[in-house]
């Protein structure tokens, strides 16, 4: 005689499935991209480089594949722009689109987005001043005679700046501020040089705030008006932003009511 599945039984089932399914897709993509990485990085042996950043920030995550990328960032000097184009050409990459303010887009032979960096400007002037002097803050690679990684309190000042950048325009997906709980958590860096880079591009606040909804959302902390106003932009905005947030942000720079929030202090 055949026992019957309950209902509970059955739903669990399906979940574990789903679960697993996820799972299974996650490592595939991973190891997909650890493919076009490897890739990447084979071809950029003859001129100076910083590899993909968010590599470096996979290390700190409990499991690497939970911390996902859709594309690969590489940094390169400007004046090897050209040659480090001329390299991705050779070995299959085609280019995207046009070349703008900070880089060069490629898709890679296996359909990977790739972003040649010949800076790390966020074309807001308080802030690129100091990515300007990103390669005073590199370190050879273990290993490596080209590639170079970002000292760790530039890489933690960095992520902080491209957070502010996002808020700017309207968005910052949540991954950002998981990225920013585990490395504060996990990762040695140079907290005197971090708290300099921050003061002088203003963003001593904003990190606040940062770490304020943080304590919020993954150590159960009591909301403030600002960490509110913060969580609403990130929620409602996705993760590169949208026009209306951007239109309330725009409208507190010219004096509306609404102050921005990385100038406000959590009561």
């Amino acid at each position: 005689m055949k026992r019957k599945i309950s209902l509970s039984t059955t739903i669990t089932l399906i979940l574990l499935t789903m679960a697993l399914t996820v799972s299974l897709t996650m490592l595939l993509a991973m190891r997909h991209f650890n493919d076009q990485l490897k890739m990447v990085g084979e071809r950029q042996e003859m001129y100076t480089h910083v590899h993909d950043v968010d590599s470096v920030v996979r290390e700190y995550y409990p499991e690497p594949w939970l911390r996902t990328s859709c594309d690969i960032d590489i940094l390169v000097h400007k004046e090897d722009l050209n040659k480090a184009m001329a390299v991705l050409l050779e070995n299959g990459c085609t280019m995207y689109g046009e070349k703008n303010y900070h880089d060069v887009s490629f898709v890679t032979p296996g359909k990977k987005l790739l972003e040649l960096h010949f800076c790390l400007r966020e074309d807001i002037p308080i802030l690129d001043r100091v990515l300007d002097r990103v390669w005073q803050y590199t370190k050879n690679a273990p290993g490596k005679q080209y590639e170079y990684r970002l000292q760790n309190g530039f890489l933690l000042f960095y992520l902080i700046a491209h957070m502010a950048f996002h808020c700017r325009f309207g968005g910052c997906g949540i991954r950002s501020f998981v990225d920013i709980w585990l490395l504060c958590d996990r990762m040695e860096y140079d907290k005197e040089l971090f708290g300099q880079l921050c003061c002088e591009a203003k963003l001593e606040q904003f990190f606040d705030n940062v770490q304020r909804l943080i304590g919020v959302w993954f150590a159960g902390e009591e909301h403030t008006a600002v960490t509110k106003q913060l969580e609403s932009i990130v929620i409602s905005g996705g993760t590169y932003g949208s026009l209306d947030n951007r239109i309330l942000i725009d409208q507190a720079q010219t004096g509306g009511k609404r102050k921005q929030f990385w100038q406000q202090k959590s009561e």
